[in-house]
């Protein structure tokens, strides 16, 4: 079935910031059959093809000339079930926290602790989403991407031995993916090239909870206590989406991105020189790297003095400093959006030589 083009397409209710912004034009994908259709017709208007899901990690620009397709691909597929794992295929529509609770319903693990995050399957690998203590790529096997470019992506993968189906679908392993914290190929030499349409997943049938981050085991009641009971995985779903909304806002009713920043990763030596100067300044071991520390963004943020601050189109939110909010839903803009962040990012780092980068992506500008 032929693909319908809205043209001048309102964004507003197709992101989480609900920020103002409209596409030349607009198209959906339930089927991946239909996307060269969709790049033939973008390429004869001269557009770039740019794919959204739910929009929760995005800022769109007042203005995006190109062609937003939003993915709808629907489907899992269990491809093959043992005693101890299952590998699960999920298409790129759908969403994300459904697919947590269906696990942890089903009784396959290792991905409780990514209950609530907002978004579809398809941003996972991109963002390597990762909550307390756990990240997306923990659990995924490989990726599956429909290209944009298709000489681009066939050099490639012709140089890093990507397979390729009789559809022209490519699938990456987990190494393949260069899954690092906040990142993945999918934002690096992928940027713009590709389609994450599907993803496999390899679950635990064998429960091995990660309940090391220190606000989980706080919500549980197990911290500091050697001889207590494990929770079960269920209760730590429970525990996580009950701890992300107390200090998340829900974007339906406080438009919102997220986390806005990353938060910092330093050198040791700089930490340790942060925390003489600040004792209270919150940071983290990084898995495989002795010689770095993560920083908490957030404290960072709020020692600037932003966290909750009124009177503008956009601020940081009163009850967590980390995620931006907009006041000011079809009125403020990319541009409010920006501004703020830099304002942020300059402030940091005059306090405390730390550069923060932004975790949304920037769309259309």
């Amino acid at each position: 079935m032929p693909a319908e083009y809205v043209s001048n397409c309102n964004l507003q209710r197709m992101h989480t910031l609900q920020l103002k912004s409209r596409a030349r034009l607009f198209a959906s994908l339930d089927n991946v059959e239909a996307l060269p259709s969709l790049i033939e017709h973008a390429d004869s208007k001269g557009l770039a093809v740019v794919p959204i899901g739910q929009g929760s990690n995005i800022v769109p620009a007042r203005e995006v000339d190109a062609l937003v397709v939003g993915l709808a691909l629907q489907g899992q597929r269990v491809l093959d079930d043992s005693d101890d794992f299952i590998r699960l295929q999920v298409q790129a529509g759908e969403n994300w926290h459904a697919l947590v609770e269906r696990c942890v319903a089903e009784h396959w693990y290792g991905l409780e602790n990514l209950a609530l995050i907002p978004g579809l399957v398809g941003a996972a690998p991109i963002q390597n989403i990762g909550a307390y203590g756990v990240e997306v790529a923990s659990c995924v096997e490989s990726v599956q991407i429909a290209p944009l470019d298709r000489r681009a992506i066939a050099g490639l993968a012709s140089a890093r031995g990507w397979q390729c189906n009789a559809q022209g679908i490519y699938s990456l392993t987990k190494q393949q993916c260069e899954f690092a914290y906040r990142d993945s190929l999918f934002k690096g030499a992928l940027k713009g090239l590709c389609i994450v349409v599907s993803l496999v997943l390899r679950l635990s049938k064998r429960y091995q909870p990660e309940l090391a981050y220190p606000a989980l085991a706080n919500h549980l009641g197990i911290a500091g206590r050697s001889n207590a009971a494990l929770p079960c995985a269920r209760q730590v779903f429970d525990a996580v989406v009950a701890i992300r909304r107390e200090k998340l806002p829900d974007p339906a009713r406080v438009p919102n991105a997220g986390s806005f920043f990353h938060n910092p990763v330093v050198s040791a030596a700089l930490a340790n020189e942060l925390q003489q100067r600040h004792p209270a300044l919150p940071m983290y071991a990084v898995p495989g790297a002795t010689d770095k520390r993560k920083l908490a963004a957030a404290w960072l943020i709020e020692y600037c003095g932003f966290k909750g601050r009124e009177g503008a189109a956009v601020g940081m939110y009163a009850k967590q400093a980390l995620v931006l909010v907009n006041h000011q839903p079809g009125r403020a803009s990319a541009d409010d959006v920006l501004s703020l962040a830099a304002e942020i990012v300059k402030a940091v780092e005059a306090a405390f030589g730390v550069r923060l980068q932004r975790e949304p992506e920037l769309i259309g500008a």
